[in-house]
């Protein structure tokens, strides 16, 4: 190759963008719909997380596994997490009911994950 790059983690370009916009970033990542065979788990779990979750966050987790916020304030936005997600892959005892999280501040570091 005969040019320069730089080499990212996913995780560190999360970061990054958090910064260069200089605002909360969340991620997050349906793991619980797409890796499942189970058909009425996953309609139960999407039924529980239409109620949480607004319309139009549901609707993209629902078409797309990984998703973006932007949002103003991380205080919020972390205890909005840690009332609606499971704590932890682990203890999540519906697999279809975990969807992934980490919040980067607006300084780009994670601050919150379930994983």
């Amino acid at each position: 190759m005969n040019t320069n790059y730089n080499v990212h983690y996913f995780e560190h370009f999360i970061g990054n963008y958090a910064a260069l916009i200089k605002k909360p970033v969340v991620y997050f990542r349906s793991v619980g719909w797409n890796n499942s065979s189970n058909v009425d788990a996953i309609n139960a779990s999407w039924a529980v997380y239409e109620d949480i979750l607004p319309g139009d966050l549901w609707t993209a987790l629902k078409t797309s596994e990984q998703v973006f916020i932007e949002c103003d304030d991380v205080g919020v936005m972390m205890n909005w997490l840690g009332d609606n997600f499971p704590q932890s892959q682990a203890s999540c005892t519906i697999p279809e009911n975990y969807i992934f999280y980490a919040l980067y501040n607006a300084e780009g570091q994670q601050i919150a994950t379930n994983e």
